[in-house]
């Protein structure tokens, strides 16, 4: 069904004949989350919205979809009705949490910070991103998708590696990846923006007395 070019007709229609309640009787108890599939709809229909680096896993984003209300125990009581294989099972718990996370981050304040769109959408699938999009009525989450893609994926990376932490005389350890997130969030607010300047930034805040 999920794989069907015209998925929310299979959807409405399982709807009208209750045959949801055999995967989960928890599924459309409230309107908004057949609104959610709707607006999914839109978005594979226009394809100028689709601005993820790769090619989403249609099924599985409407699968997200049909889980994402339930909570944790009905969930994993429809996921073992379906026989779902734990590899499917486990992506939807992950991105179900990162889904709801970063819909909180980017919806409980008038303006996010460069910071924390990039956290919003750094942990998510390329499905969930997709998703996450669906889930808000406004534009608001497509603008901040469109910034991280456009500005941030792939372009963040910091200058130095855990070998450039060594020679400068950090201690290995956990510290490491502190640091790194460190130089990524500097890249991200523009504090940084070279080899040198990541140097000065890990001297004066991690090898000063």
């Amino acid at each position: 069904m999920l794989n069907e070019k015209k998925t929310m007709d299979c959807i409405r229609r399982m709807q009208e004949f209750d045959l949801f309640q055999f995967v989960s009787p928890e599924m459309f108890k409230e309107p908004q989350e057949l609104e959610v599939l709707e607006r999914l709809d839109s978005i594979f229909l226009s394809e100028e919205r689709i601005i993820v680096t790769g090619k989403p896993k249609v099924w599985y984003v409407y699968l997200l979809g049909l889980f994402y209300s339930l909570d944790e125990v009905a969930f994993l009581k429809a996921a073992k009705r379906l026989n779902l294989p734990n590899r499917i099972k486990n992506s939807l718990c992950e991105d179900r949490t990162q889904c709801r996370e970063s819909l909180e981050k980017l919806t409980s304040k008038k303006k996010c910070e460069p910071v924390e769109v990039y956290h919003a959408f750094a942990n998510l699938s390329v499905e969930g991103v997709v998703f996450l999009m669906a889930l808000s009525s406004t534009d608001r989450i497509n603008k901040y998708a469109n910034i991280y893609f456009n500005q941030y994926q792939g372009r963040m990376k910091p200058s130095l590696t855990g070998n450039d932490l060594v020679k400068m005389g950090v201690e290995p350890g956990p510290v490491y990846r502190f640091i790194l997130n460190a130089l990524r969030e500097a890249r991200i607010e523009g504090s940084v923006k070279s080899r040198e300047e990541e140097t000065a930034l890990v001297e004066e805040r991690f090898l000063k007395p």
